[in-house]
């Protein structure tokens, strides 16, 4: 097919940026938490549709053969996203950060004689994995 290279990947790999499987085993939580099935397709549409910068490739999938092709000038080919692996942790530890805040709205986690223990509501490392607030990709024009 004029010099295209096809990717041995097939039409059944997981094109979100994270899974319940994974975020469950980075957390060590029960997969079948309905916390979990509720976080993290949330977490995988705000990537998807908020974080333009987050970093991805597309591939297109012929739909005669169902494989991966660079090229995206083949007739009968939709764009596939594959996710960077930055852009896939960055979403386990948001997914992971939101599933561990689901029950201190106000982020306070616990009381102490010390005072209150609060669940961060920013994160720097998940920020700029997904290149989002002050870490987002310059453009220009």
């Amino acid at each position: 097919m004029d010099g295209c290279q096809c990717l041995l990947l097939d039409a059944e790999v997981e094109h979100s940026p994270t899974t319940i499987g994974e975020v469950a085993g980075w957390s060590r939580l029960n997969p079948d938490d309905a916390d979990l099935a509720r976080i993290v397709p949330a977490v995988n549409a705000f990537i998807r549709n908020s974080c333009p910068s987050a970093p991805r490739h597309l591939l297109y999938l012929s739909e005669d053969t169902g494989k991966h092709w660079h090229h995206p000038h083949h007739p009968g080919q939709v764009p596939w996203v594959i996710w960077d692996a930055d852009t896939r942790l960055g979403a386990l530890m948001l997914a992971a950060r939101l599933f561990r805040r689901r029950n201190s709205p106000n982020g306070v986690e616990a009381m102490t004689d010390a005072g209150a223990s609060y669940v961060s509501r920013y994160d720097s490392d998940i920020a700029r994995l997904l290149r989002i607030d002050g870490f987002d990709t310059p453009k220009v024009g």
